[in-house]
């Protein structure tokens, strides 16, 4: 029998009375008043996620060139053209080119990548990363047990950014990532 995992805010969602559900081997909150008002919320103001069940993966490459040959050898994109502040939806390739999983590819710098991946396949994904790129010129790890994910959705998500945060995200363009210390 498989352990159900928990998210860092799972207390918290269960201080708050969410409607925790087992959502893939963790718990997560499907809502907390009812489905139908927390659509209409996210619709016309804002609504807030909790998705830390997603795998983190940190690569940290000894140079821009390592980082564009393995990315370009793993995945199914042109990175030379990706620049820091960029996400890149794509797909991991095995060594025949079939698809191993779909991830987001944040760049960073020039140098650092943080890489989105399936939660059910966050060790998978993980391990295979590892085997096939080269540890003396990258330093991987697996941060998903210490990183979360929030996600902020709906029309007014920037002003609450902004007035909550002091984070004035106006600029952002789809597809772009800015990292908070």
């Amino acid at each position: 029998m498989e352990t159900v995992l928990k998210t860092a805010l799972y207390d918290i969602h269960k201080k708050l009375k969410g409607n925790i559900v087992d959502y893939h081997g963790v718990y997560l909150p499907v809502f907390y008043s009812s489905i139908q008002e927390e659509h209409a919320a996210v619709r016309n103001n804002a609504g807030i996620f909790d998705v830390s069940h997603m795998g983190i993966i940190g690569m940290e490459f000894q140079d821009g060139k390592s980082a564009l040959e393995d990315l370009n050898r793993l995945f199914a994109n042109d990175y030379s053209k990706i620049k820091p502040g960029r996400i890149i939806y794509t797909v991991m390739l095995d060594h025949s080119g079939c698809s191993i999983d779909d991830l987001l590819v944040m760049c960073i710098s020039e140098v650092y990548y943080v890489l989105i991946v399936n939660f059910t396949n966050k060790k998978k994904d993980f391990d295979w990363i590892r085997s096939n790129t080269d540890p003396s010129k990258v330093a991987m790890r697996n941060l998903s047990d210490e990183k979360g994910i929030i996600a902020l959705q709906g029309p007014e998500a920037f002003n609450i950014l902004k007035a909550n945060m002091n984070l004035d995200l106006a600029d952002m363009k789809k597809n772009s990532v800015k990292m908070l210390q």
